[in-house]
């Protein structure tokens, strides 16, 4: 089990927003549950954004105006009799708290506090600022809406607060006979971890060291063959390249709960991951340059390190121990690529 904590680290990493780290207090509640964090997190995030004054932008408003202001609506204006009171019913744009980013928190507290998982001091705490937003609507949730918010926000911390609505939207399981919301484990599943790990790991070497630029890479086969046969190789795709003028390194993170896979009741490394890697090392272009691989395993007990390598190119299998203080987890990935 990962601890609760460095699984919150791994979220701040993944979504790329490591400065909103110590909103959590992380280490005041050590055996909290994922959830009250994630609240916990959530509704300081918005106290901080309450002090600092929430985002704004121009929407559009229809209201009863004495005079004209903007765009008469003649229709409306009529029906209610308005000019003889001196007044039309204009549309006008209006510099205001951005409503649907706060009914996105607000429906997010009120979904949350109907849990029966969630601590009593946040319940309470979460239908306070329910309240506060009272005049807010509230929003349909949905992946399209978060989708299209985030693509709009460039504020580190409203992305960080809108990604915890998503995430807590994601793993709420809504229970219709009782109206009541459920939260999943969802550290439970190995695909939806296997993302998270993967972009924790790329995110955190961009962000945490300077040695090498990191990005995803596209490999191409170094095969000759006619321009249709071509297309039917598969696309090989990195999940992590770090490059530098004199050195390669590409990194393939798997999530699994064992590490190694069993064959005549011996122990053996899964042959898909290994050869996946050696297909990525052998079709790089730039001979000239050293070049690496890493098969990157998480783990909370066993520990592996091995490398194996030819006159051109070596690949390592190593862990990551993520039971254990952050501090070291992060020693431990930056001695990976010394």
């Amino acid at each position: 089990m990962i601890p609760i904590q460095n699984l919150y680290y791994l979220l701040c990493y993944a979504w790329d927003v490591v400065p909103e780290r110590d909103y959590a207090y992380v280490d005041a509640e050590a055996d909290s549950s994922l959830f009250d964090l994630l609240i916990n997190t959530l509704i300081n995030g918005v106290i901080i954004q309450a002090k600092n004054g929430f985002p704004q932008e121009y929407a559009e408003v229809l209201d009863a105006y004495p005079g004209v202001k903007g765009k008469i609506n003649f229709n409306l204006t009529l029906l209610h009799e308005l000019t003889r009171q001196g007044k039309t019913i204009c549309a006008f744009d209006e510099f205001a708290p951005n409503q649907l980013y706060i009914g996105i928190i607000k429906t997010t507290l009120i979904n949350s506090s109907r849990t029966g998982q969630l601590s009593v001091s946040l319940r309470k705490r979460s239908l306070h600022w329910i309240k506060r937003f009272a005049d807010v609507n509230c929003v349909s949730l949905s992946k399209s809406l978060f989708y299209n918010q985030l693509q709009r926000v460039k504020s580190p911390h409203q992305r960080f607060l809108l990604h915890i609505c998503q995430l807590i939207h994601e793993n709420l399981l809504v229970n219709e006979q009782k109206g009541s919301y459920i939260f999943k484990d969802f550290w439970r599943d190995e695909k939806k971890m296997a993302i998270l790990f993967e972009a924790f790991v790329r995110n955190f070497y961009r962000i945490e060291q300077k040695l090498f630029t990191v990005r995803r890479e596209t490999v191409y086969w170094q095969l000759r063959s006619s321009e249709f046969d071509c297309r039917l190789l598969p696309l090989m795709r990195t999940d992590i390249t770090l490059e530098n003028p004199e050195r390669k390194l590409i990194i393939d993170t798997k999530f699994y709960a064992e590490i190694f896979q069993s064959y005549f009741n011996a122990q053996k490394l899964h042959s898909p991951h290994l050869y996946q890697l050696f297909a990525y090392l052998k079709n790089q272009s730039n001979k000239d340059k050293r070049c690496g691989g890493i098969l990157l395993y998480p783990t909370v007990s066993q520990a592996l390190s091995s490398i194996y390598s030819d006159t051109n190119l070596s690949i390592r299998i190593e862990t990551i121990n993520l039971n254990q203080p952050w501090q070291n987890i992060k020693l431990e990935l930056l001695r990976l690529i010394a």
